[in-house]
């Protein structure tokens, strides 16, 4: 039997649509994406931002960088929304990056 994403599992319907409807908001989030390219910004930050939001800020940003980029120093996220985050680096490269959201499921 086939996994249909339009019904809940049994046993835990609040969690498993919660679930479902996160992973379709962040499908169409990372897809969107895609076509945008960042630069790093220093300390001063570059603000990445996302459509559709997402429901909350429960989220790991993975940022991916050109291994011939040695320059970046330490990455870091900060002022996370459900629709933008900020990217930080310490080092002196103003480089391009790709990045992606990874959600973070909790059981309620």
């Amino acid at each position: 039997m086939a996994w249909d994403p339009t019904k809940p599992a049994d046993g835990g319907l609040r969690v498993a649509s919660e679930i479902r409807n996160n992973f379709q908001e962040l499908d169409k989030v990372v897809r969107g994406s895609a076509v945008q390219e960042y630069t790093f910004n220093g300390p001063d930050g570059r603000t990445v931002s996302f459509s559709p939001a997402v429901a909350n800020v429960r989220y790991n940003v993975v940022i991916e960088v050109p291994a011939e980029d040695h320059d970046v120093g330490q990455i870091w996220i900060t002022d996370k929304t459900t629709s933008s985050f900020v990217v930080r680096n310490s080092g002196g490269s103003r480089g391009f990056f790709n990045w992606s959201l990874v959600y973070a499921v909790t059981a309620a």
